[in-house]
């Protein structure tokens, strides 16, 4: 997060750098083209930072040990959101729940792994292709990526980590910036 936000902080101290050498005050407020070209300037950085990092992710996680089932935390973090089952369900004796929750619990685990793999290899190249020439995939990875961390962050606790997707979430601004932008009411009109 740190480096996104030091390609933000960078992108920002070249435009006030620029509007100073055309004599702006440094201190006077943006304007929004300002502000546009000092997002425009940063956000495939920051698109490309995110691709780094989800593929880094997922490329440590290629190991024996993430990919066995038995002892993932892949598999531990996935059936974790069970637990929100109603107790008679989870805990039943007999009857269908009683067969099911296991089985579903079993399956979830032994897919867990994988799975994250395949999102991790996904995600990054939708981040990192550009979203005015392929909006579809830019938009069907950002789509992964909400989903993605709102699963994580209703992991219960002890496991749940839901700072790391707001983190992460508060980035994807840069995927489509102007869109988003709009959707908060901040884009100027056009009249």
């Amino acid at each position: 997060a740190t480096q996104m936000d030091a390609a933000l902080v960078l992108s920002l101290l070249r435009r006030l750098g620029s509007a100073a050498r055309h004599g702006s005050s440094w201190s006077s407020p943006l304007s929004a083209e300002d502000e546009r070209a000092v997002v425009g300037g940063c956000a495939r950085t920051v698109r490309w930072q995110l691709a780094i990092f989800y593929f880094a992710s997922g490329f440590w996680k290629a190991n024996t040990s993430f990919l066995h089932p038995s002892y993932s935390c892949a598999g531990l973090f996935m059936v974790q959101p069970l637990e929100y089952l109603p107790d008679d369900v989870l805990f039943a004796a007999s009857g269908l729940a009683a067969s099911a929750v296991p089985a579903l619990a079993r399956a979830i685990a032994a897919t867990g792994p994988a799975f994250t793999l395949v999102l991790e290899a996904v995600v990054p190249v939708l981040h990192f292709l550009e979203p005015r020439r392929f909006p579809r995939c830019a938009l069907f990875g950002l789509v992964l990526t909400l989903a993605f961390h709102l699963v994580i962050g209703l992991t219960p606790p002890p496991s749940n980590v839901s700072t790391y997707g707001v983190t992460t979430c508060t980035r994807l601004f840069f995927v489509f910036p102007d869109a988003a932008a709009a959707a908060v009411g901040g884009a100027p009109s056009a009249g």
